[in-house]
């Protein structure tokens, strides 16, 4: 079983990567901030708490990754995660009618 173990490891940790990647990479949500902290070498003062549209893209890229008899799935989890990622985003973006969709702060 420690074999069925590590394969279910490798289809659920990836898909992290993947809504990771198209946050910083190709929404830029974050990166203003980031690059003001930056000079000072410490994190902004406060964040997201939770990401709802995150979770989702995370839980979706690991279920269809898991799923599809195609591919490597560790690649499938992570390009499905960040393609849910990014069209969530966009898609509340509208509806909010913002460039970006934010949700509430937390201090950290």
């Amino acid at each position: 079983h420690f074999v069925e173990f590590l394969l279910l490891l490798g289809v659920v940790v990836p898909p992290i990567a993947g809504v990771l990647v198209a946050d910083y990479f190709l929404l830029r949500r974050d990166r203003a901030v980031l690059e003001a902290t930056r000079g000072s070498l410490r994190l902004p003062d406060s964040c997201e708490g939770v990401n709802p549209v995150g979770l989702g893209s995370w839980l979706g890229g690991f279920l269809l990754s898991y799923t599809i008899p195609y591919g490597i799935a560790s690649l499938n989890s992570i390009l499905l995660s960040g393609l849910l990622y990014l069209v969530g985003m966009k898609v509340l973006a509208r509806f909010a009618r913002r460039p970006v969709k934010r949700f509430a702060l937390v201090k950290t």
